[in-house]
């Protein structure tokens, strides 16, 4: 099964293509989505504030889409499960677009946790860009949002 017959392939757009966040996702409504004006309105993000970001034209469609196969309400969740953290790591792996890399000391000897039979290497997640470079883990990469929203304060 793919991302898509799993019915996640809307989540992953609208992360992907509007920048929005676990948490804004699983707030998203459908009176937030303006397909007419092009924009999503993400309420009470991290800033705690109201943000009108422009709607991609792919992820406007598959907003489309899904509302016309929902036959959604206005003050219905756009998406009423959200996608675990778990769940997001598998598709991520199943698609390739990510890898587990092993975690090491200064001394380049692997970090490891747990205790008797369940002692093993510290993982995290690495993902690479289309030529294989990059090499970022999704904490780099949330520090880095993180870091860019705060820096105009």
């Amino acid at each position: 099964m793919t991302i898509e017959t799993r019915g996640r392939k809307l989540w992953y757009l609208a992360a992907v293509l509007a920048g929005l966040r676990k948490s804004e996702l699983g707030r998203l409504r459908w009176i937030d989505i303006d397909l007419k004006q092009g924009s999503i309105t993400v309420r009470n993000g991290t800033a705690k504030r109201i943000d009108v970001i422009p709607l991609h034209t792919q992820l406007a469609d598959e907003f489309q889409r899904h509302c016309d196969q929902v036959k959604a309400m206005p003050q219905a969740k756009v998406f009423p499960q959200i996608v675990t953290d778990v769940t997001r790591l598998k598709d991520f792996f199943r698609a390739g677009l990510a890898r587990e890399k092993v975690v090491t000391d200064r001394d380049g000897q692997p970090v490891m946790i747990g205790t008797g039979r369940w002692r093993r290497p510290k993982t995290r997640l690495v993902t690479e860009d289309v030529e294989g470079s990059g090499g970022r883990s999704a904490r780099d990469e949330d520090d880095a949002r993180d870091d860019a929203g705060s820096s105009g304060n």
